[in-house]
């Protein structure tokens, strides 16, 4: 187009050049309009192509926006799917984490409890104990601990070498694990052991240890620092299973540490307090020997303020616990529905709210139950359950529990406390209320003779019934098919002959004769 008014203007220019005189008035307005015209052609043909390919340009980017904003679609899907897939793996991980630890810890529990009949003795020579182990340790226990200890060879379910590798001439000889039939006897063996310190055998200087398991003995390994300077520090220390320090005092007094780190704190502790002690009372005109026994005594009251310190720790937190789960029934929504839920449940029933079997003591619905002691004393001296406020049906007076219970006088307001609790809760008082299913279910006692008999007494009625209608069908059963279903509702016999016997010769021994 700018060449197009180039060459337009240029020959305009030429032909006023040529005629100068007739310029003006060889420009009309036809010529004009028709040069605008051509001018107006060129202009719109040039933007048409030039539209044109931005348009072709844009379609281009547009299929390529609509392309990629569907890529990326597919990315959000395929990302949200993956969030929900890895949120579900999380959960599944956390739960078999849980799941993990249950078990280890049950797994830990099984193998202890498997262990717990087993004995180690470390000392012995290799093959000492020939072709029969089992009996040849019987024997070597009688000789060890005499005749007054076992008066008899004890019974060993097995006896064997411990399963690593035999070792060379002149290594050290394996353990030997024994199985011993009664716990009761391994108890006893251990225990001597202990108390003797050194034992041996035909010369050889044996030791006689718990068998325990491998996370248990690690366990256990941590302590032995802080034994060994419990030890130079003149106290018995004693590891309980699996791994918790006792320690004895010299007079007698005991504290328990759970941990390795409570152990060490606990040492550091009683150090820094020697080395006060010591900078302190130094001096030249005490002997040695009176400031040894005044530090001991010193130790001794420090050791007993620290466990002192422990059990209040703990009773704080166990009184922030149940105030914490007391707290529940007005703050939590979900407890505070479902306790209105019950409440409406029972009035709507006609159910007794509170049994009279419930507890005076640390009882939810009575509040100074959970924070007196003085209702502990009460518990005590045998008030245990609100049934035992009443006396021939009447709820007792404060001079009649006293006198049957021997409750102090300064408890009248706890009695007036409770009295007002019991009004409220129990219709018809002071009379005492009809028993729930709840109170009769909790008042059964499990020594009283009898008590097994009513138990049993569906299971036998079932049992009955159903051996009845068979003996009545067309074909009566067979002696063994009566003994199968006798041994269906008698498992301790089932598993005593099925153990010691056989089935077949249990059929023989109570077929008739």
């Amino acid at each position: 187009m700018t060449t197009f008014l180039a060459s337009t203007m240029s020959k305009t220019k030429s032909k006023q050049d040529k005629d100068p005189s007739s310029s003006s008035a060889s420009v009309t307005l036809a010529e004009l309009s028709s040069l605008l015209a051509e001018h107006r052609k060129a202009i719109s043909a040039d933007f048409k192509s030039s539209f044109e390919a931005l348009t072709t340009t844009l379609d281009g980017l547009n299929s390529t926006v609509a392309g990629h904003g569907e890529r990326i679609g597919s990315l959000e899907d395929n990302s949200n799917e993956v969030d929900r897939r890895l949120q579900h793996l999380e959960n599944a991980c956390s739960t078999f984490q849980q799941d993990n630890v249950l078990l280890k810890t049950k797994l830990a529990d099984l193998e202890g409890r498997s262990r717990r009949q087993n004995i180690r003795i470390i000392g012995l020579p290799e093959s000492l104990e020939g072709p029969r182990p089992t009996a040849f340790f019987s024997q070597l226990l009688v000789d060890v601990f005499g005749k007054e200890v076992l008066s008899s060879p004890p019974e060993l379910d097995r006896a064997h070498r411990s399963l690593a590798p035999k070792p060379a001439a002149g290594d050290k000889p394996r353990p030997v694990i024994v199985r011993l039939h009664r716990f009761q006897v391994k108890d006893l063996l251990i225990r001597e052991a202990r108390r003797r310190g050194e034992l041996f055998y035909k010369e050889h200087k044996i030791r006689l240890y718990e068998d325990y398991s491998s996370d248990v003995l690690k366990e256990r390994a941590e302590y032995k620092s802080s034994m060994a300077e419990l030890y130079k520090r003149g106290y018995r220390p004693a590891l309980l299973y699996p791994a918790k320090l006792r320690i004895t005092l010299p007079n007698g007094e005991k504290t328990w540490i759970r941990s390795v780190s409570e152990a060490d704190k606990f040492l550091q502790n009683l150090n820094n307090r020697i080395d006060l002690f010591i900078s302190t009372n130094v001096n030249p005109d005490i002997s040695a020997a009176a400031i040894w026994e005044s530090c001991k005594a010193y130790l001794r009251g420090e050791i007993i303020s620290y466990s002192a310190y422990r059990r209040k720790i703990a009773m704080e937190n166990k009184a922030t616990l149940s105030k914490d789960i007391a707290e529940l029934q007005s703050k939590s929504v979900v407890v505070k529905g479902c306790l209105k839920i019950w409440n409406q449940f029972r009035r709507h029933f006609g159910l007794q709210i509170t049994p009279v079997s419930a507890p005076v003591h640390s009882n939810p619905l009575f509040t100074p139950s959970v924070i007196d002691r003085a209702f502990l004393i009460w518990k005590d001296l045998g008030i245990v359950s609100i049934k035992q406020l009443y006396i021939s049906g009447i709820f007792a007076s404060f001079d009649q529990l006293t006198q049957a219970f021997n409750l102090q006088r300064t408890h009248f307001f706890r009695y007036l406390q409770v009295r007002n609790f019991v009004r409220n809760h129990f219709p018809g008082f002071p009379a005492l209320p009809p028993s729930t299913l709840v109170d009769t279910i909790l008042d059964v006692n499990p020594n009283r003779k009898g008590s097994i008999s009513i138990l049993l007494l569906p299971s036998h009625i079932v049992s009955k019934t159903a051996i009845l209608l068979r003996w009545k069908g067309p074909c009566p059963p067979s002696h063994s098919q009566w003994i199968k279903d006798a041994l269906h509702f008698m498992r301790l016999e089932k598993i005593k002959y099925s153990l010691r016997f056989s089935e077949q010769k249990f059929y023989k021994y109570g077929s008739p004769s």
